[in-house]
């Protein structure tokens, strides 16, 4: 996990785990937190923190998620279906980036000015690349 979310995990630091969280993923490295959309900070806010404030499922505790075997990462390149990878431009370490070279033909798309959160950051212009790509399909 990244330095510092991990630690205030462990503390039941809430408010700063989600701080750190949005410097990682919703400003993005190189980015200051004035540079990303303010109602779109705030909108990732709440949701983190209402995610994060949740109680513990008592019955995933009881039957926790199952890994993959063998784990999806390996098989990327079994993939058959057109496959569409958006990424922002200030997005945080993603493995997507690379990842998406392992599946066979997939298009990436980086989104200029955003981070993790292009759809929220630029909802129009993703819209027009998802639209774009899935009308290609069909012609």
């Amino acid at each position: 996990m990244y330095t510092g979310l991990e630690q205030a995990f462990e503390q039941h630091d809430v408010a700063r785990a989600v701080e750190i969280s949005l410097a990682l993923w919703t400003d993005g490295p190189g980015r200051l937190p004035r540079q990303a959309a303010p109602e779109v900070r705030e909108r990732v806010r709440e949701m983190t923190m209402r995610n994060w404030q949740r109680p513990d499922d008592e019955a995933q505790a009881q039957t926790p998620p199952v890994p993959l075997e063998p784990p999806a990462v390996g098989r990327l390149s079994q993939i058959g279906v057109p496959t569409l990878v958006v990424l922002g431009e200030w997005d945080g370490p993603n493995p997507l980036e690379h990842l998406a070279a392992e599946i066979p033909g997939a298009q990436t798309v980086i989104m200029t000015g955003t981070a993790h959160h292009p759809f929220l950051e630029k909802p129009a212009e993703f819209n027009q690349i998802v639209l774009d790509f899935l009308g290609s399909l069909t012609s």
